[in-house]
């Protein structure tokens, strides 16, 4: 008859630091996906910019091809003005996917720091897991480091404050397209390089809408990864 392994004691082991080997194999395997998204990207934008000067190059060409008498006659199957249209929609494309990138990169950090969080509970045998306390998002990964694994967390960085603003800034696109009614956090992203929120009045009321660049996407994109192999490359843990 085999004999029936001990359970295994829950509870931090004596040893307080993780292994470092842990934290730099998950912060890079992290990175790697950190590197496809912003290969994602630079596809984006080159495939986007080669269209569109496809696209006005053809414009030019119908625009010396049909008069204004042929084009008037033509009605609403006036060429011309059907690829001006269609410019217009190709020219707008890079708003939604900036949007879209803003919330894909946030996803690719909160599950990275869930991830750090994993690392951490597995090697400190902590026996807690960060789903069981409360909070949730960045902020409850950032707790869980530093409050259950009492391990150093970069919180006074430039990198943790961008991330912070790329989780205000996913928040409004996820819950309403982008479009803020709090006037003092529309100042505070105005701040933000490669951000720009425009004014809209609504009655009595103040819209504010904001709109990303791709100089703000590779902003948020360099922080992540930084931040990142910060987290990895600790000093001691807390007491």
């Amino acid at each position: 008859m085999s004999e029936e392994k001990p359970a295994r004691p829950k509870g931090p082991k004596k040893r307080l630091l993780p292994s470092a080997s842990l934290l730099e194999i998950t912060a890079a395997s992290i990175n790697e996906v950190l590197i496809q998204v912003h290969d994602l990207l630079d596809v984006f934008e080159s495939g986007h910019r080669t269209e569109v000067e496809i696209q006005d190059a053809s414009l030019r060409q119908l625009a010396k091809k049909y008069t204004y008498p042929e084009r008037f006659a033509l009605g609403l199957d006036d060429p011309v003005e059907q690829f001006q249209a269609d410019l217009i929609a190709l020219l707008e494309i890079p708003r939604l996917f900036y949007a879209s990138f803003a919330i894909m990169l946030y996803a690719t950090i909160e599950g990275g720091l869930n991830r750090v969080c994993e690392a951490l509970e597995f090697d400190l045998d902590l026996g807690l897991n960060y789903r069981d306390i409360a909070g949730q998002g960045i902020e409850r990964a950032k707790k869980y480091i530093e409050k259950v694994a009492r391990f150093p967390f970069p919180k006074d960085t430039k990198e943790w404050e961008q991330i912070r603003i790329l989780n205000k800034i996913r928040n409004a696109f996820a819950h309403s397209e982008g479009a803020l009614s709090d006037a003092r956090l529309a100042q505070e992203l105005r701040r933000v390089e490669g951000i720009e929120v425009r004014e809209r009045q609504l009655g009595d009321r103040t819209q504010y809408e904001i709109e990303l660049s791709r100089e703000y996407c590779g902003i948020a994109l360099a922080s992540a990864g930084n931040f990142f192999l910060e987290l990895a490359h600790y000093d001691t843990p807390h007491r």
